[in-house]
């Protein structure tokens, strides 16, 4: 799978866990270790939703610095990882076609996601929703458009 959540994400964790630490430089390089495996990781994206959650409504005590970087990172997400972020977000319990169009904020990212919906890229198809061989993806879009249609008259 082109996302190694699995491989990377007990190392974000570890950071995660860490006490409060005075400022120092350990903690600079430690905060350098995780900013490095977050963007080696492709998970840049979604680890800078959610310390930005935790920093804006939680006020969790996330350095402004790092949250910075870490969202620069993030808009160097390929399609890939942005629909992998998607998807996650619809899996969550306030997810779903519609919340994920009310939350965005201007037309390019309502289009990708409005994209997203109806053609998912062929590369998160076979990676994510494993969809092979490639000759069934046609089949895959016109399915996935029909559920869409139907699920809105419901």
């Amino acid at each position: 799978m082109h996302l190694s959540v699995l491989t990377h994400w007990e190392t974000l964790t570890y950071f995660m866990k860490l006490p409060p630490l005075p400022k120092s430089r350990a903690l600079l390089g430690a905060r350098n270790v995780l900013f490095d495996c977050a963007v080696r990781s492709h998970l840049a994206l979604p680890l800078s939703v959610m310390l930005g959650y935790l920093a804006e409504e939680l006020q969790a005590p996330i350095p402004t610095i790092f949250l910075s970087r870490l969202q620069a990172a993030a808009t160097q997400a390929d399609t890939l990882e942005r629909e992998a972020a998607l998807s996650g977000a619809r899996s969550g319990a306030r997810g779903g076609f519609k919340n994920l169009l009310r939350r965005t904020s201007d037309w390019r990212m309502r289009a990708f996601v409005l994209r997203w919906m109806l053609f998912p890229s062929p590369e998160y198809l076979r990676s994510v929703q494993q969809i092979q061989p490639s000759r069934f993806l046609p089949f895959f879009y016109v399915d996935r458009c029909l559920k869409f249609l139907i699920s809105r008259r419901s």
